[in-house]
């Protein structure tokens, strides 16, 4: 017997275990910012532990940041289970952004997971995830607790699959305060069998503002304590309640209802009836109609139906191609624009970095370089700018150019580069159904030419070719399937001329550039079954612009026309609108550069005014062998 217990001792001792007879307790030593596991099957254990506790209440504040992650399987005899754990009643402590993962295949006979649990103070932003292969009995959730002295808000249950049975779910918990902004997730294969449903309980206090975000079909004891209620439906399946209570009720006093259909394969008609709960009490919903998303391209209107205690949501027959005789009732959805605006952010990207090319880069490699030589030259820019698009997208982006050069007899320069830029980005689009906003990444690598030549009357031609691949992540609000990951190639590049001579002290730089930039388009699958094809967006613009440089000291202005940047798209053959950013920029600059014997380096900043509306900070450095 001793044996087989310091084997499980060593088995387990990476997962900071340690057991008694029948038992596997875990837990941080500290308060805050840990994590800590439980890995194995196990059965007929009572499992208990925490992420942080708070044991020293002298000198500890609080129970935040803490992260449990259990992956097991076997039957508990219980499981007890705090992100964040405070018990003393000293003074008041706070339990803050904790997590509680839970995956695995275990049955759980009784207990308690809880995302915070604080005694005294508030319980705020904790989270509980429960991902499917597991079961619970008379065991109970809470997103977060507060016993006393404090709030419950902000926490989140997310539960994607699993059986549940004798168990209260419930997202935020306040003896002697409020329960507000709390949210409960639930979807994929999830059972329930007497279970009781809760965004919010407050004792003594209010609870509102609490959300249930349904998209799979369930049967409740009853369900309270939730002010917004947001249903996702298979039009398939129309005619079974999503939301059933069988034993209490399901409360809707005052609540607010949102619909969203899980797909386009079925498009529904007017007069259609979709059932949302069974067996509910206050009827005094806070609506009488709403807009119904189905998939991302679909959109239909609805009007709340109560018909005793039963809450339906009828389509209307007043959008599209809808009439008396219960026709189609659909209609295509304006808010699919903001895909085609993700689209489009990173042109936004690209052309800063041609920018950086047509200007810093030539710029960096032809005042380093002399008669003869070779050399290294590189140059940067950060950008945060707004494209006014018909919305807008505000974009932050650097890029960055990396070369090598020769300069011959001090007309011709040659050089090759290498190039990479990121980006991030956020859209917002205002139709007349709502605001859409939305956010993603943007990242391109590639390489490129450039060159040019100066005659002895002072004119110059300068020009660059560049290609590479360019990677778009964008997610809009209006959808649960409105994202993508979309690569496409990029090629383009410039040609100038110029006329540079100098006034007494200053020397005056005159020029024109033409610009091009091509970014190939893709096709994306959306989890709703939909397909989109999003075209080559092409920008072409013409720069005019003067310089003006004292000593080190340079200033100017340019106006600059896009003459393109359109970005169209499709969904199943269905034009979006499409957003574009063509028109006029002003651009105002002051600088600073220098020239060693071997080295160049400079520094400026630029201002946008117009369809680009910012600023960027760039850099170069260049180096002669």
């Amino acid at each position: 017997m001793k044996k087989i217990v310091l084997i499980l001792l060593f088995l387990f001792s990476t997962s900071a275990v340690s057991f008694g007879a029948m038992n596997a307790n875990f837990g941080g030593k500290q308060a805050s910012d840990a994590t800590t596991g439980l890995t194995g099957t196990y059965g007929g254990f009572d499992v208990k532990g925490y992420g942080g506790k708070i044991l020293n209440p002298a000198t500890e504040t609080e129970s935040s940041r803490n992260t449990v992650n259990l992956n097991v399987s076997g039957t508990l005899n219980s499981l007890n289970v705090y992100g964040g754990y405070n018990d003393n009643t000293t003074a008041t402590f706070k339990v803050d952004s904790n997590t509680v993962n839970l995956r695995g295949g275990f049955s759980s006979l009784q207990g308690e997971i809880n995302g915070g649990e604080n005694a005294s103070g508030d319980a705020t932003n904790n989270t509980v995830n429960i991902y499917a292969g597991s079961s619970f009995t008379n065991t109970d959730i809470w997103g977060g607790y507060s016993i006393a002295n404090g709030n419950a808000s902000g926490n989140i249950i997310n539960i994607e699959g699993g059986n549940f049975v004798d168990s209260d779910i419930m997202a935020g918990g306040a003896d002697g305060g409020d329960a507000i902004n709390n949210i409960v997730n639930i979807s994929g294969d999830t059972k329930f069998q007497n279970v009781h449903l809760s965004g919010g309980y407050a004792a003594n206090g209010t609870a509102s503002d609490n959300t249930l975000n349904l998209s799979t079909n369930i049967v409740v004891l009853g369900a309270y304590g939730f002010s917004n209620y947001n249903f996702t439906v298979d039009n398939n399946n129309i005619t079974t309640p999503v939301l059933m209570a069988t034993k209490d009720s399901v409360d809707m006093k005052d609540s607010v209802v949102g619909l969203y259909l899980k797909s386009t394969s079925k498009q529904l008609k007017a007069g259609d009836k979709i059932f949302l709960v069974s067996n509910m009490t206050g009827v005094n919903i806070n609506q009488a109609s709403g807009k119904a998303r189905a998939g991302v391209s679909m959109i239909y209107d609805w009007t709340i139906d109560v018909n005793g205690q039963d809450l339906y949501a009828i389509i209307n027959s007043d959008v599209g191609n809808a009439g008396s005789g219960g026709g189609e009732a659909g209609k295509f959805n304006p808010e699919t624009k903001a895909l085609s605006e993700g689209h489009l952010s990173s042109m936004g990207v690209l052309t800063s970095g041609a920018d950086l090319v047509a200007d810093n880069g030539i710029n960096s490699a032809d005042t380093t370089l002399q008669e003869n030589n070779m050399g290294v030259f590189s140059s940067l820019n950060f950008n945060s700018v707004r494209l006014n698009s018909g919305s807008y997208i505000d974009l932050n982006s650097s890029s960055f150019v990396l070369g090598v050069g020769k300069k011959i007899n001090n007309k011709y320069l040659m050089g090759a580069f290498l190039e990479t830029g990121n980006g991030s980005h956020k859209t917002n689009n205002k139709t007349d159904y709502s605001t859409v906003k939305g956010s993603g990444d943007n990242l391109y690598f590639g390489a490129g030419l450039l060159g040019k030549y100066s005659f002895e009357s002072n004119i110059y031609l300068d020009a660059s070719v560049r290609a590479g691949y360019v990677n778009t992540n964008y997610k809009a609000d209006f959808s649960p399937d409105a994202k993508y990951n979309i690569g496409a190639l990029y090629y383009g590049g410039h040609i100038g001329a110029g006329y540079k001579h100098d006034v007494s002290v200053l020397t005056f730089n005159e020029y024109v550039k033409y610009l091009a930039t091509v970014q190939g388009g893709n096709d994306v699958s959306f989890d709703s079954g939909e397909k989109a094809k999003f075209d080559d967006v092409i920008s072409s613009r013409v720069q005019a612009g003067l310089r003006v440089k004292y000593s080190s000291v340079f200033v100017g202005y340019a106006y600059e026309q896009e003459l393109a940047g359109e970005a169209k798209a499709t969904i199943d053959n269905t034009a979006i609108d499409a957003p574009s950013i063509k028109g006029g920029t002003n651009i105002i600059e002051a600088g600073y550069e220098k020239t060693f014997s071997h080295f160049n380096i400079g520094a400026g900043v630029k201002g946008y005014i117009g369809a680009r509306d910012g600023y960027s900070i760039n850099a170069k450095v260049g180096y002669m062998f």
